[in-house]
């Protein structure tokens, strides 16, 4: 199986950028309700902050870039699993019988 840089380095940064929404949304949700100490709060910051990368994808293209991530990853794991799982007959090897 072979990866070329680019391919690579396109999977990588999809992954990436997945990771990010993924740990945005996390954040989000779990420092929502928090003791705000007023004025320049850290964690108000924060949300603003991850508020405000969710907000900058509009849905659709996020979710055509989940679904090429997701086959993305399938082009890649599905040749690993047919080349440590495959099975080797005779004709795939191309052995010649002679009698």
């Amino acid at each position: 199986m072979k990866i070329t840089k680019k391919r690579l380095s396109a999977a990588l940064a999809a992954v990436f950028f997945v990771l990010v929404l993924f740990c945005s949304s996390v954040f989000i949700i779990k420092h929502t309700v928090h003791e705000c100490t007023g004025e320049g709060c850290a964690v108000c910051m924060e949300l603003s902050l991850c508020r405000s990368i969710m907000r900058s994808f509009d849905g659709g293209s996020c979710h055509k870039l989940t679904a090429a991530v997701v086959l993305l990853l399938l082009m890649i794991v599905i040749p690993a699993v047919k080349a440590c799982f495959g099975r080797q007959t005779l004709v795939s090897m191309k052995v010649e019988l002679l009698n």
